[in-house]
């Protein structure tokens, strides 16, 4: 039956003519002696009361029919699967209100199936060599028939209620059933206890699943799958294409399988293989991530800065030497990256499982490297490493890759509502640095251990261990220091640079050399002779076509080398046992070259030796004190965590440090502590190194500031030979000199680095419920995880259908309101003066982009009547700005001019109630008051603010939220401020670029509020140079925010998605402190920082807290009390 009438106006004649077959049909097929039916229109959607045939017409004629209701099985239809020509009429029309022009009066369900099953372009031609619908006679592609059948079955899922009578359809339950499940990590059986009580709990006759089994299968519809891929146990060879049926390794001989004494059999090593392709193809049918897949190509291109990978000069030579590739922006540029990890986590059992994982770097920063768009690709089972093997097992996935550039894929742009053949790439891959081996077939061990430089590096043996020295090689050929003899290693040095080879020239030394067979079988396992090679196998990479002509194909980790730096740093200066290179192997070293004798051992009368202290090593006795700090460090919320069970005072080391902790400890404590008790010229570069790296984690690097970061990593490198004996310099400490080139290449380091990657391999650990089978447990849940990371993004749309709900309060068009700014934490019995109130209300008002028009008007009017008046004077005249600024929006209102808007008639009006609270939320960053901050473990009390380019720092005493008419209120932060008056020559104290204040002073006592939006969270430790009440400032800098500069398109995008990363500063931290000017004349003013909040004038949320008032302030007091609620997010 023809049912294309459903889709048709409801006013139209088509659309009234189907309701009267529709209703003739109910009275033909359901014998129903009261003559009462189920109502299928918008409104009673076959779940309220029953009505006959001439009050069912009005309501369909006047509501319309529900559109997903295509199968009329409450009406009397028989099959409840329709023919394959109405599911490709319902598809099409599904398909159509589910594009970029989303119609809200579909169900998100359907949405998802919509976007899951876009293949439209089936339909677009008539189909050849398929198979026959008797119910239309059209021929069908088979593939076709095969996604459409999976789509019946979700369809008729998503369009039968749960149970009679209910609003919720059994495909809708189990997609929230399984966002809950997964968002709180439920077992997999407690999950099933829960289906079979749920089950039991619903009406009879419900269409719950009753086991989690059942649920998978459902789901199993809209997820995608894996192949499981036998191996040889030792690498050698993969049981795929034409090997899949050979039961035996055919290069080691060694059988496929693990044979059981009652006949069954299991491969004895897999590899799951998560194709590729359908999963770069569903970021394109999904409206929600194919606009953002478009990013790259339509941003704002800055020239002098590093935002993005398309903004580094490796992206840039790949769009020239490839210019048909580059054409279509939705092309896809790929990261790889692989590491091992246990997935028991830390226990005794030896076991590697070696996931491979891709990045599409078409996405903004903002959900770029998030693990919800990584996608995992292959899963190498254990227990032991591939090593070179890896190339063997990454054999699917290069094939793949090399068809996706090579021809591409027919893919459906959701964004521009067509087909388009889809081609990507992989950039470079990322791993640590014996993966970085793996991966490209490269020594990180030994003589030639560089990539970059192989065999022109500068690598010496002793003690047992290899150093890495001669960074005088990259200063210019007239520098003073190449000419320096003993201060180095004794001899002047007069060679240039190596040089950085390309891919086609290292290629080309790559093939000419024969290696051993790629296998793990002890049989073939060879010694190279004493000339080792610079390779250690051909890697697969360069079978990719574009490979030869990649600028950077195998990204340096900043992650593992700075953690390498900060062990090495932290071991030598506190000399921590096992990890020190000031042992008496490094001082014999010394000797042996004859520089630094008084660094040499000490020999007695009676033989016995002794080592000298060195000047880049603290003394015993101070060591302790240094712990102590350490230990006492409170971090913000969400910033790091805390040290305080990683220290160990009395054996005077750390235990269970985390990278994150080294990338903390390395840039921010350990520049504040070592200034007390080491000598300058060993501070001088331990500081620098420490700020090195702070400005190269940065999330906006300058080109021009990088270049200079080339040249400053090599006279750091030469200062730190000078001083650290040659054992300190291994092969972690070289590669810092290439760091500065790479971000120039890729781009921003935290699209290169590990700390996104090892976070993914964290919860997959978790995924492991059975250690007999880890990589089936990961899989598996991946895949799970897979299915409703999609779906959450159609049910936690913010623009998703909804029932009508009446907002609780009024969202308010200007700049100091915010939504952002979330107050709490009710504190009783604390008050604020009328003195108070008058100067809070006055930050609101001043601070209001749209009230400065009538400021600077009412201020000029002053100037003009009274050009020669005090300070004093004009100070309270502007306070009596306060009855002439009302009675001026009472007169626009009156003659209706458009500059007249109601929220600065309420800003007029004074506020006319207040309350005070200990905490406030803004945007995800937690600011508490300094009395309740005390007893935490945490610091959230630390507040700056930036005021014409010049920095405040305090503390947060109140919370102050200004309640003005109709319920439109104002947030404030009260604080207190410490003295940092550059005049006062005892206020502040900058030591190596650390900014002191002392705690003990204050400064504009009268001056306490700021809005909470302008507030910046700042955490302070003591310095223990100046000593007691002296504290180092420390910006904060969050995760997951992002500059409008960075993320701007054609216009300024507002993320959807945060990034979980470790803390990286948006600019490099300059602490300013010289050229304070500040002055109080004009009226009582906090000046606002110098940028537009225009993305923050929209309509904002009420925040209002019921019942909290602590004071009632009349309509006839003068000195009204404002707060500002806004916030900036400029934490970055």
């Amino acid at each position: 039956m023809d049912k294309s009438w459903m889709q048709c106006c409801r006013g139209s004649d088509s659309f009234i003519l189907g309701v009267l077959k529709f209703l003739e049909f109910v009275v033909q097929n359901i014998n129903e002696p009261t003559g009462l039916y189920k109502c299928p229109c918008t409104k009673c959607r076959n779940h309220k009361r029953r009505l006959n045939v001439n009050e069912m017409y009005k309501h369909l004629t006047s509501n319309g029919i529900m559109e997903e209701y295509t199968i009329w099985d409450q009406h009397g239809e028989t099959s409840n699967i329709p023919s394959l020509w109405e599911q490709r009429e319902v598809y099409l029309q599904n398909l159509a209100s589910s594009s970029s022009n989303v119609n809200h009066s579909l169900n998100p369900t359907m949405k998802i199936l919509g976007d899951t099953f876009s293949f439209r372009e089936f339909y677009n031609t008539p189909f050849v060599n398929g198979v026959n619908d008797v119910n239309t006679g059209v021929h069908v592609d088979p593939i076709a028939k095969a996604m459409m059948d999976k789509y019946s079955r979700l369809l008729m899922e998503a369009q039968t209620p749960l149970y009679e009578g209910s609003n919720e359809t059994v495909l809708g339950s189990i997609l929230k059933s399984m966002q809950i499940k997964l968002k709180h990590r439920t077992s997999d059986k407690c999950y099933d206890e829960w289906c079979r009580y749920e089950k039991n709990l619903l009406p009879s006759g419900n269409k719950y699943p009753e086991s989690y089994a059942q649920v998978k299968k459902t789901l199993k519809n809209i997820g995608m799958g894996y192949e499981v891929i036998h191996a040889c146990y030792y690498g050698c060879f993969l049981f795929y294409k034409e090997g899949a049926k050979l039961q035996e390794c055919p290069i080691c001989k060694e059988s496929r399988w693990i044979h059981y004494e009652d006949g069954k059999r299991i491969p004895r090593k897999t590899v799951r293989y998560f194709p590729l392709t359908p999963r770069l193809q569903r970021l394109y049918m999904s409206p929600y991530t194919a606009k953002e897949m478009r990013w790259h190509g339509e941003r704002i291109v800055d020239p002098d800065y590093l935002r993005h990978p398309a903004d580094g000069e490796a992206w840039q030579d790949f769009d020239k030497s490839h210019p048909k590739f580059a054409s279509d922006i939705r092309n896809v540029r790929l990261g790889l990256a692989t590491d091992g990890f246990s997935p028991f986590g830390a226990t005794a059992l030896s076991h590697s499982t070696w996931p491979i994982i891709m990045m599409p770097y078409n996405l903004p920063p903002s959900m770029c490297m998030k693990k919800e768009f990584n996608i995992l690709v292959m899963l190498i089972s254990g227990p032991k490493s591939p090593e070179k093997c890896l190339n063997v097992f990454m054999r699917p996935l290069i094939d793949e890759l090399k068809v996706l550039w090579d021809t591409g894929v027919w893919t459906w742009d959701r964004h521009k509502n067509e087909p388009f053949m889809m081609k990507a790439a992989v950039m470079w891959t990322i791993s640590d640095f014996s993966g970085l081996g793996m991966l490209g077939g490269i020594q990180t061990k030994g003589y030639n251990a560089c990539p970059i430089c192989l065999d022109d590096i500068d690598a010496a043996h002793s003690n047992s261990k290899m150093s890495y020295q001669g960074a005088r090689r990259w200063l210019c050929e007239d520098h003073y220091i190449r000419t320096e003899v003993n201060r180095f290693n004794g001899k002047a040095e007069f060679r240039a640079a190596p040089k950085t080879r390309s891919a086609s020239e290292v290629f080309k030394a790559t093939i000419s050399h024969q290696y051993p067979m790629l296998s793990l079988h002890p049989s073939f396992k060879q010694i190279q002779g004493k000339k080792k090679l610079y390779w250690t196998h051909v890697s697969i990479f360069w079978e990719l076509p574009y490979w030869k002509q990649s600028r950077m194909r195998h990204a340096l980790d900043v992650m593992h080398i700075e953690k390498n730096v900060c062990d090495n740093v932290f071991g030598t200066v506190l000399g921590f046992e096992k990890k020190t290179k000031d042992d008496a192997k490094a001082h014999e070293t010394l000797e042996k070259m004859g520089i630094r004798k008084k660094l040499w051992l000490k020999r007695g009368s009676s033989g016995k030796t002794s080592i000298p202290q060195a000047d880049y090593t603290v003394d015993l006795e101070y060591r302790s004190d240094i712990f102590k700090w350490i230990g006492a460090i409170k971090y913000p919320r969400g910033y790091a965590g805390s040290l305080k069970n990683k220290v160990n005072v009395s054996d005077k080391k750390f235990c269970g440090l985390k990278t994150h902790d080294c990338h903390v400890l390395l840039q921010r404590l350990f520049p504040v502590v070592i200034r007390a008790y080491l000598v300058n010229y060993v501070v001088d570069p331990l500081v620098e190194l420490s700020r090195f790296f702070q400005m190269l984690c940065a999330r906006e690097l300058k080109k021009s500031v990088v270049r200079q970061m080339q040249q400053d990593i090599v006279i750091l490198l030469c200062k730190l030979e000078r001083i650290f004996p040659p054992d300190f310099f291994n092969i972690m400490v070289h590669l810092m000199i290439h760091l500065p080139e790479q971000a120039l290449l890729t781009g921003p380091v935290h699209f290169t680095w590990m700390f996104p990657i090892e976070r993914q391999l964290g919860d997959y650990k978790k995924f492991v419920d059975n250690t007999c089978f880890p990589e089936e447990c990961i899989a598996k849940q991946y895949i799970m995880h897979e299915c409703v990371t999609y779906i959450n993004l159609y049910l936690s749309d913010p623009n998703a259908p909804q029932d009508a709900v009446i907002p609780d309060a009024p969202r308010w068009n200007i700049s100091v309101v915010s939504d952002l700014v979330m107050p709490n934490g009710y504190v009783a019995n604390v008050g604020l003066s009328k003195e108070e109130i008058a100067v809070a209300h006055w930050c609101v008002m001043e601070q209001c982009d749209e009230a400065e028009p009538f400021i600077e008007g009412h201020r000029a009017e002053l100037q003009r009547k009274a050009p020669y008046v005090t300070d004093e004077d004009d100070e309270q005249r502007i306070l009596n700005f306060h009855p002439h600024f009302h009675h001026w929006m009472s007169y626009l209102q009156s003659i209706g001019d458009p500059h007249y808007k109601q929220e600065l008639h309420l800003l007029a009006g004074r506020p006319q109630s207040y309350t005070i609270y200990s905490q406030c939320d803004i945007n995800g960053i937690k600011f508490v008051t300094w009395q309740r901050d005390q007893n935490r473990k945490t610091q959230n009390s630390g507040v700056m603010v930036v005021v014409d380019d010049i920095s405040y720092y305090g503390i947060l005493e109140a919370v102050v939220e200004l309640k003005y008419a109709e319920g439109m209120s104002v947030v404030l932060f009260k604080c207190k401020w410490y003295n940092t008056d550059p005049e006062n020559p005892d206020s502040t104290k900058l030591d190596h670029g650390l900014l002191s204040v002392n705690t003990s002073t204050s400064w504009y006592e009268n001056r306490p509020f700021i809005l909470a939006k302008t507030a910046r969270q700042v955490f302070y430790v003591d310095d223990p140079l100046a000593g007691a009440d002296w504290k180092v400032v420390n910006v904060t800098s969050h995760r997951g925010t992002y500059s409008d500069s960075t993320l701007a398109r054609d216009e300024t995008a507002t993320p959807q998605f945060e990034v979980q990363e470790p803390y990286q500063e948006h600019h490099t931290t300059y602490i300013p402190i010289s050229g304070f000017t500040i002055k109080l004349g004009d009226l009582p003013r906090v000046d606002v920082p110098d940028h537009d909040d225009d993305d923050d004038d929209d309509d904002n949320d009420e925040n209002d807290a019921e019942g909290f008032n602590n004071d009632v302030l009349s309509d006839d007091d003068d000195d009204d009390d404002d707060d500002d609620d806004d916030y900036n997010d400029d934490d970055d």
